[in-house]
């Protein structure tokens, strides 16, 4: 699957995710999809939208494999993410 990281959210205030990525190519070529860690900076998960309804959290990659908690660096989690996406067999658009 090949993908496009657009933007970088960083919440502090563990209300939502601690870090969120919105990436182009998740479901498709053209369709945008959202990744992201859990309130503490655990795990690696998709979020799945459906409707009205609260987001599903669909796991990639558990809290011992991927995680960015204490981290509030950016560019830090920017890199992490996408190696551990390519770890996952996602191939990262120019």
């Amino acid at each position: 699957m090949s993908f496009h990281i657009e933007s970088t959210s960083y919440c502090a205030n563990g209300q939502a995710p601690r870090w969120s990525w919105w990436i182009r190519g998740v479901h498709g070529s053209s369709r945008y999809g959202i990744v992201g860690t859990d309130e503490d900076g655990d795990g690696l998960y998709l979020f799945i939208h459906r409707g009205n309804q609260a987001p599903e959290r669909q796991p990639l990659l558990g809290p011992e494999q991927f995680s960015l908690a204490g981290k509030s660096c950016r560019t830090e989690a920017l890199h992490q993410v996408s190696h551990a996406l390519k770890t996952l067999g996602w191939n990262q658009t120019a």
